[in-house]
């Protein structure tokens, strides 16, 4: 994709689920300069924990 100077480009990662209830999407997203690198380990150590649980059909 070409970058228009003075354009902030950004980095995305989107993990998915699905389960009983639909569609569970967690994602990141940050600027490349900097930030990305910064803080993407945190969000791959936060994503371990995401759990979906589910009771009488309906996601809590």
């Amino acid at each position: 994709m070409p970058v228009n100077r003075g354009a902030v480009r950004v980095r995305e990662i989107i993990d998915g689920a699905a389960g009983k209830a639909g569609l569970y999407l967690v994602g990141y997203r940050a600027p490349v300069l900097y930030y990305f690198d910064r803080d993407v380990d945190k969000f791959a150590e936060a994503l371990k924990s995401f759990t979906i649980t589910e009771s009488n059909g309906k996601a809590n």
